[in-house]
């Protein structure tokens, strides 16, 4: 009997982000080369049309307008903000539930799965229509889900919830899948690691004669720690390191005031040592990695970074936080240093220590190193682990 996976999402491309982009090649995965059927609900911001990156061989269905119109008294209202979102979530749950209902009597006989992208976000909502229709729910954690609902005492007990009414949960690495199994046992865990595409080599640049070079694409962000990046290379410069710092990407949103005013306040300081860039094509962020002596990220919990497991596989030595894809590492490779995330101190100690440690010498990847974990993360390990799962769903 042929699987349809009606997939549950926040947002979807061209939004950028890893989960978005993580999104639209899982979708195209199980339909083309699972022949899963796929529809994609948004339930925020919905898809706009662009013929040369419209899907295929799933269907999009955008929800915003349908949720809109059964809302508009609502945001219109006087109401507290709590009950517009109580409402709100309602009227999520009822165009949704409508929606896969109207699908899943037009396809007929299919085994329907109904799967989240997000847990602490649209899991519940995802969860709550499966179990009104009586479909099975799988729950794919991602990064925030663990690195803060399983620290906050306000979103711990929706998450545990969501996860204990699926059918399956997924686990995106051993971090994740080791406090789950601690908490409750009985949880039906699977973990399935990101992959990212990677190309036969990577041509390395030389050293650079004004200093070593180091690379961040986080942007700037709270939760990938840039703060803590930038405080700690301001140390090493101060206690003589010789180094350049470039990021590259977009400021958080809701933080845009601070990080400007950060920005220009550390040019003030070491503008010479340090390029503060925006938002770059993949293209160019490619040159600037090839150019890095060391990649770094003081991010402070991750589901699996794409870009921390790009650098790991193509050999660039890297600095960044014991948390997330990170803790799949064992035994630890030889170009890659870890601090503890959230410790400003000990990431701005391992900083000054890896830039003295390669300004003096290299610090060469092992290849059979690179070999095993270029397997671990590829296309192929995360395809095969996905279509396995829902076969047996």
């Amino acid at each position: 009997m042929k699987v349809h996976v009606h997939f549950v999402t926040e947002h979807f491309p061209p939004e950028r982000g890893g989960l978005e982009a993580w999104s639209a090649w899982f979708c195209s995965l199980i339909s083309e080369t699972a022949g899963f059927g796929v529809t994609v609900y948004v339930v925020g911001s919905a898809w706009r049309a662009d013929p040369a990156r419209e899907p295929v061989g799933y269907e999009i269905h955008p929800l915003s307008s349908e949720i809109d119109i059964v809302t508009e008294p609502v945001r219109s209202s006087s109401w507290e903000q709590s009950r517009k979102v109580s409402e709100i979530q309602r009227a999520q749950f009822l165009c949704l539930a409508n929606a896969i209902g109207r699908r899943k009597k037009v396809l007929g006989d299919c085994r329907h799965v109904v799967m989240s992208n997000f847990a602490l976000g649209v899991g519940f909502l995802a969860g709550n229509v499966a179990e009104h229709l009586e479909l099975p729910h799988v729950a794919r954690l991602a990064g925030t889900d663990f690195s803060r609902g399983m620290r906050a005492h306000s979103e711990r007990a929706r998450l545990l919830g969501v996860l204990a009414g699926a059918c399956r949960v997924v686990a995106l690495n051993s971090e994740q899948e080791r406090l789950l199994k601690r908490v409750d046992a009985t949880l039906p865990i699977h973990r399935i690691p990101c992959s990212v595409d990677l190309p036969a080599e990577v041509e390395r640049r030389g050293p650079r004669p004004d200093g070593l070079a180091i690379f961040a694409d986080c942007g700037y962000s709270h939760k990938k720690g840039t703060h803590l990046m930038l405080s700690a290379f301001e140390q090493a410069i101060a206690a003589g390191c010789d180094a350049r710092l470039a990021i590259c990407g977009a400021d958080e949103a809701g933080q845009e005031p601070y990080w400007s005013a950060l920005r220009e306040e550390t040019v003030k300081r070491i503008g010479r040592r340090i390029d503060l860039m925006g938002y770059l094509e993949s293209a160019e962020m490619e040159k600037f990695l090839a150019g890095a002596g060391l990649y770094c990220s003081a991010t402070i919990g991750e589901g699996s970074s794409l870009a921390r497991i790009r650098a790991l596989c193509l050999g660039v030595p890297m600095l960044t936080t014991a948390c997330g894809e990170m803790t799949d590492l064992d035994p630890l490779p030889r170009h890659v240093m870890l601090a503890p995330p959230g410790d400003g101190r000990a990431f701005a100690d391992a900083m000054s220590r890896v830039i003295t440690a390669l300004r003096s010498s290299s610090i060469a990847a092992d290849q059979a190193e690179l070999a095993r974990w270029r397997s671990y993360f590829s296309r192929e390990r995360e395809a095969a682990g996905w279509i396995s799962l829902l076969r047996a769903t």
